[in-house]
């Protein structure tokens, strides 16, 4: 018996299958780089905002999702995803673009969750209660089913 619960045990549990993460960026910016707090970066990411294998932030959301789908399902068959806008402080964008892109990405139905990378200096009220809004509705869909 493990004495720790591993992540990856844990959402195969939850979902029935193993669960893959997909990158996703967006935004290349946050409060350290752009001078509203500092210049010159932060210690939690590095020159290109420590984005693992993720695709160009030039190319819509859905695309990313799609083309990182496609690869996990070719060399992994995973079938079920958390898209993970991993890059900079994903809340420093103005509220309407990030409910836009949380929203580009809960429409997959093999989409299971989100993460989001960012700052807790970044994060207010506005974001919390659209992302909640966002889970009661994804559970109440679900409770129709």
């Amino acid at each position: 018996m493990e004495k720790y619960n591993i992540y990856s045990q844990y959402l195969k549990n939850k979902y029935g299958k193993k669960v893959y993460k997909l990158p996703i960026f967006t935004v290349k910016n946050c409060p350290n780089r752009d001078g509203t707090l500092a210049f010159g970066g932060c210690d939690f990411c590095d020159e290109d905002g420590s984005g693992f294998n993720c695709l160009s932030s030039q190319i819509p959301i859905t695309e990313q999702i799609q083309k990182n789908k496609e690869f996990y399902k070719k060399r992994y068959k995973a079938q079920l995803f958390i898209a993970y806008f991993q890059p900079f402080s994903n809340t420093y964008l103005p509220l309407e673009d990030f409910k836009k892109n949380i929203l580009s990405a809960s429409e997959e139905s093999d989409i299971v969750e989100i993460a989001i990378s960012t700052r807790p200096d970044c994060i207010n009220d506005k974001y919390l209660d659209f992302l909640q809004d966002i889970q009661e509705t994804k559970k109440r869909a679900e409770n129709l089913h």
